[in-house]
């Protein structure tokens, strides 16, 4: 019996085994046939494989050990880094600011580089003047319930801005969206790829530790447990407005209040 004639539910059998990309790219060159019937993209792993990005020294910005499962360890690397604030990563890209108004995602294993809205392009940034060496930037901020201007460097703002950021999907694609978390207010707001600036998301939701993007709909997480909920078609819409996916789980306990709370994906399922 020849590979290409196996029954198709025994090759299914053979792919919810797996549980590496190693192992299903190894399957899908089994043979042509095998080839057309896999998907790119398997069903039944991650989106993304996990990693760790290290830098491989003290003294190099440029070199990095990134690594996977299985005790996969591959060396990265990259251009200079020593003005780069690494923000997270997303679908497989990495986000990084610099001392400039740009935000980058950039793919570790091809170095592809992609751009998305400038900070300059917040809802709380009143301006951004180049020449005003070290207060580059006038953002509006709350202190005791009143606005304040207050003013920032290049460096300063890297660091003050993006607090997280996450996309629906790889940025290659015509339908990817983006949302941050921004400001000294942790509020939300949105893009898309090949937008000129960042949107306000409605509803008036504010002070977010966390946010991830699962099952076509983005999720936001509070100081105190509550989530939101922005499914995909709305984020596209002209004015999206977030709506209460979920009470705190324990709102009368007053030890239930953490420093940081996260939201996980583990298994199919949506875990806090």
């Amino acid at each position: 019996m020849d590979w290409s004639d196996i029954a198709d539910y025994l090759l299914d059998e053979i792919v919810v085994r797996l549980d590496s990309y190693s192992d299903y790219v190894r399957l899908r060159a089994v043979c042509p046939v095998w080839k057309s019937s896999l998907p790119k993209i398997p069903k039944y792993l991650p989106l993304t494989l996990p990693g760790l990005m290290l830098p491989c020294n003290h003294t190099d910005s440029e070199v990095f050990n990134l690594f996977f499962a299985a005790s996969e360890v591959h060396k990265l690397k990259l251009a200079k880094t020593e003005q780069w604030l690494w923000k997270g990563s997303s679908k497989g890209w990495l986000v990084q600011l610099e001392n400039s108004p740009s935000i980058n995602l950039i793919n570790p294993l091809t170095s592809t580089r992609m751009q998305l809205p400038p900070l300059t392009t917040f809802p709380n940034v009143l301006e951004y003047i180049p020449e005003r060496i070290g207060a580059e930037y006038s953002v509006m901020t709350v202190n005791m319930r009143e606005e304040e201007i207050r003013f920032f460097s290049l460096a300063e703002m890297k660091h003050f801005c993006v607090k997280k950021l996450v996309l629906s999907s790889s940025p290659r694609g015509k339908n990817c969206l983006a949302m941050a978390i921004y400001g000294d207010r942790d509020e939300l707001a949105w893009c898309r790829i090949g937008d000129e600036g960042w949107k306000t998301v409605e509803g008036g939701w504010c002070f977010f530790d966390d946010i991830i993007h699962f099952d076509g709909k983005f999720y936001a997480l509070d100081y105190i447990g509550r989530v939101i909920i922005l499914p995909d078609e709305e984020v596209g819409a002209s004015c999206p407005k977030a709506t209460l996916f979920a009470s705190p789980p324990n709102p009368d306990r007053p030890d239930f209040i953490s420093d940081y709370f996260y939201l996980v994906e583990s298994s199919g399922q949506l875990l806090m």
